[in-house]
């Protein structure tokens, strides 16, 4: 669950062992909370948009919550059913309220940071990252999401760039920091080199949604109509 980068395989073996543990202990509260975030991620990330993921998703999480209300966790979890069906208002309750609980939990922190970027709400956005990158320095996701898009999305290309350095210091194979590092380059300065230089690491026959979108934009952006139309069959 924890390992860098969004990857379906990941999420689907969390999945197996959280479930696992929740046959071993029925009243796993902890296990229900995580079960109930990887549903809502199969979900957000489209591996598996079903209704039947959303409907499993709030199910877990409210299991955890009655399994153990003062479970920060728990309310995390409750937090990103809301988050993932657009009540970004909710979910900042709930992350809030899984902070009273463990002010040191740099996932609810970063949960908060999440909401605000949905809602525009840009200095609550930089303030939640600098707080849950103090709390969980090497959270690989945290630089490369939170961080290194809020930035190249605000244009503080420089920050955008020293967020997805840190990303791939801490993971050095999280090809999708690699690839938004090299987009900011072309933004910042009009430069393709370090993207092209990012794809030339990436194994050719590894095909995610936001790599593939890369490998297009990078065609368009590099005048190559036969690049383009490979990568779009693809």
């Amino acid at each position: 669950f924890g390992r860098p980068g969004y990857r379906s395989d990941d999420f689907r073996a969390a999945e197996e062992l959280f479930t696992r543990a929740i046959q071993v202990d029925p009243d796993f509260a902890l296990a229900y909370a995580y079960l109930s975030q990887i549903h809502g991620i199969m979900w957000w990330e489209r591996f598996d948009p079903s209704e039947e993921r959303l409907e499993a998703q709030a199910r877990a999480a409210r299991e955890a919550l009655r399994l153990q209300p003062e479970l920060a966790e728990a309310h995390v979890a409750e937090a990103w059913v809301h988050y993932v069906r657009g009540d970004f208002g909710r979910a900042l309750e709930e992350y809030r309220a899984a902070l009273a609980l463990a002010p040191s939990n740099a996932e609810a922190v970063a949960g908060i940071g999440y909401s605000h970027r949905r809602m525009g709400d840009w200095p609550e956005v930089f303030a939640a990252f600098e707080t849950a990158a103090r709390l969980n320095p090497r959270d690989a996701n945290l630089f490369y999401d939170l961080g290194g898009h809020s930035f190249g999305s605000t244009r503080r290309y420089a920050q955008a760039v020293a967020a997805y350095d840190r990303a791939l210091d801490l993971g050095p194979d999280l090809h999708d920091a690699a690839l938004a590092r090299g987009t900011i380059f072309i933004h910042w300065l009009g430069q393709t080199d370090s993207l092209r230089a990012a794809f030339q690491r990436v194994p050719g026959g590894l095909h995610q949604p936001d790599l593939d979108l890369r490998r297009l934009e990078f065609a368009l952006w590099d005048r190559d109509p036969d690049g383009l139309l490979r990568a779009a069959q693809q």
